[in-house]
């Protein structure tokens, strides 16, 4: 696991150094099943999903999960590892746990272990049965208040 660690922002970063995302950072998903990556996944914006239209943001760790089940629909996801890395336009690692609705989107699909980047480049790993929900994306915050959108 140690080595996978190490190796893991050369696995799932697909852009190089200096490339600019549109809000300063990108973070990048990938999803394991016996040290073997399966699936990659990143942040994007969407208009439309399931026949409703409306601009929102697709978190990494959703985008892979939906992805993986794409090709491979019955699934069960209870053994394979949900990570997370958030990368700077410069490319230094930064924090990353899962938010909120992430952190339920991953029980409801059996996740069991997430691993997450902390600034500076290290990782912490939960199982998001078990983890707090005390990190709301700020994309839901602004849902939940629009007024900060002013």
């Amino acid at each position: 696991m140690n080595r996978l660690l190490r190796n893991l922002p050369d696995i799932l970063i697909d852009h190089p150094k200096g490339v600019n995302t549109h809000q300063g950072f990108k973070h990048y998903s990938g999803i394991f099943h016996k040290g073997k990556l399966e699936q990659r996944g990143t942040n994007h914006l969407r208009n439309c999903y399931s026949g409703r239209c409306q601009c929102y943001s697709t978190h990494a760790e959703i985008d892979a999960i939906y992805r993986l089940l794409k090709s491979k629909p019955k699934l069960d996801l209870s053994n394979y590892i949900v990570v997370v890395i958030r990368v700077s336009n410069d490319g230094e690692i930064h924090y990353s746990r899962p938010c909120n609705q992430c952190l339920d989107k991953l029980v409801g699909y059996g996740i069991r272990r997430v691993v997450w980047s902390l600034e500076g480049g290290g990782w912490l790993c939960g199982d998001p049965r078990l983890m707090s929900r005390d990190h709301e994306s700020s994309g839901w915050s602004a849902f939940l208040n629009p007024g900060r959108l002013n």
